[in-house]
């Protein structure tokens, strides 16, 4: 007796088809789904980056603030905003151009200072005071 072969597995081989290509469709709605998350993740954080940037060069303008639906990166965008106001205060007591000069080097800003062998002219001019 000979009894063709989809007469006992014809069913499961539709299945198995149908299961493939449901596992396919799902699987390219996950990646879809993944890459719009990574996206979501990604771009807040490359703009937090370009701000901390702009702060090493202590470029302070702007507002910086980095909106997102993850609280981590709200939080990371506050500390940023708050860093960069505290360095606008310290801006107001130091040199701008002091603090850009300690960022370059990496050094801390400390109290004291250097000795150098340094030259000083002083001149005067004759009767200046008559003249003015």
């Amino acid at each position: 007796m000979v009894i063709p072969e989809n007469d006992f597995i014809g069913t499961l081989k539709q299945i198995r088809l149908i299961d493939m290509m449901l596992s396919f469709a799902v699987m390219i709605m996950g990646i879809f789904l993944v890459s719009k998350l990574v996206t979501q993740v990604i771009n807040p954080i490359k703009s937090l980056i370009k701000e901390t940037e702009k702060i090493k060069e202590f470029n302070l303008e702007g507002d910086g603030r980095v909106y997102s639906r993850i609280k981590e990166i709200i939080s990371l965008s506050n500390a940023i905003n708050a860093m960069k106001n505290g360095l606008k205060a310290f801006r107001s007591y130091v040199p701008a151009d002091l603090v850009k000069m300690l960022i370059l080097k990496g050094e801390d800003a400390r109290l004291g200072g250097e000795k150098k062998i340094i030259t000083a002219f002083f001149s005067d001019i004759s009767d200046f005071t008559e003249i003015t």
